[in-house]
């Protein structure tokens, strides 16, 4: 089946499915979905992908429906959704012709960690010498003496640059096909009604406050705290890399920081939560209902969560053992799994976060007085 038939009869089925939600309407004060749909009474494609993004996948409306598996309706909006984003996530993907690694997305993102770990290795044993990888190191600027500052900052500087410029390019072919315009996009109101969702993730809450179901049909909180522990986690980590660059080009200070200095800090606390927040979402994953939430679209979640965990478990690492004869290949191994993470940044479940911040924004617009 080709590509744009799979699309075709997946935008088809999520049309079918909230033709019906529209006419019953049980779920409507479950989620943002319900009553955006609720606004509607067609649904176009880029209409469905608006309310796809929008859902945060709580399975509320599953559990609830009573049209679900095994009625003759089968209507499963989560299933519907879930596979739809991962088609938007490629539809809008930019350089367009790179929107392929999507669709076996687990295995680029695996294969991206494998190819730069081994870059990154293959240079270290080519370009240092044996003294370099196994002498302990300690001080300022430690980590230069294995790595140079000008080659960790350029390949840094070029990756990551290249994935916030795609994203970016990406969010505005979202916007455009979205009704996000100047006047929506412009609006402090619509800003601070999404991120207070996204920072609070209230809509994880079920419609309740009681938390997602789980595959017994139970409430939980587990998905929602997991989230913000990797949420927040990736945040502070930003923010560390953002003030450890205060401290070295501002104040002169260069990199390893003292244990309690502003950047250590950050990062520690970040490592901590990029442990505990995927550790979670991986344990949830595994004991999710299996209709509801459809093992074979959780490969991109599975493949984002562990390359997460393995720069957050590496950091971590190096910061415990940065006076030891182990850094160096802490180091390497540290920056292969941050490569792969920079590489594959625009094409990973990262983008996720982007488009739902966006639903957000418009449903923000559309609830506006």
């Amino acid at each position: 089946m080709s590509h744009a038939l799979k699309l075709a009869d997946i935008t088809a089925e999520a049309d079918r499915t909230m033709t019906v939600c529209n006419a019953c309407r049980y779920c409507e004060g479950f989620c943002p979905v319900f009553p955006a749909m609720a606004a509607r009474r067609t649904f176009d494609a880029t209409t469905l992908d608006y309310l796809a993004n929008l859902c945060h996948n709580c399975t509320a409306c599953y559990h609830a429906c009573q049209y679900k598996p095994p009625h003759e309706l089968d209507i499963n909006v989560p299933a519907a959704f879930t596979a739809l984003r991962a088609q938007s996530y490629a539809k809008y993907a930019w350089p367009q012709s790179v929107s392929r690694l999507f669709h076996h997305n687990a295995l680029i993102v695996s294969a991206t960690t494998v190819f730069a770990l081994g870059a990154v290795i293959a240079c270290a044993l080519a370009l240092l010498s044996t003294d370099t990888l196994t002498t302990p190191r300690t001080g300022p600027g430690a980590f230069y003496a294995v790595i140079s500052h000008e080659a960790m900052v350029g390949v840094a500087a070029a990756t990551f640059g290249f994935g916030v410029f795609a994203i970016f390019m990406s969010a505005v072919q979202f916007c455009r096909a979205n009704a996000l315009n100047s006047a929506v996009l412009l609006s402090s109101d619509n800003w601070l009604s999404a991120l207070k969702a996204a920072a609070s993730l209230e809509h994880l809450g079920g419609g309740h406050g009681e938390g997602c179901n789980t595959d017994s049909d139970a409430f939980s909180n587990a998905r929602r705290i997991f989230h913000q522990f990797t949420m927040w986690g990736f945040l502070l980590c930003f923010a560390a890399t953002c003030a450890g660059t205060f401290y070295e080009y501002v104040l002169g200070r260069l990199s390893p920081f003292p244990l309690l200095s502003f950047p250590v800090v950050l990062g520690t606390l970040g490592g901590v939560g990029l442990v505990v927040g995927p550790v979670g979402l991986l344990a949830l994953k595994r004991r999710s209902d299996a209709i509801a939430m459809p093992r074979h679209s959780s490969g991109m979640d599975y493949a984002f969560l562990i390359l997460l965990l393995l720069i957050s478990l590496t950091g971590l690492a190096l910061l415990a053992l940065r006076e030891s004869a182990a850094m160096p290949w802490l180091l390497v191994i540290h920056l292969g799994f941050v490569l792969a993470f920079f590489l594959t940044l625009p094409y990973s479940k990262f983008v996720h976060g982007v488009y739902r911040l966006l639903a957000l924004v418009r449903y923000a617009q559309e609830q506006s007085p």
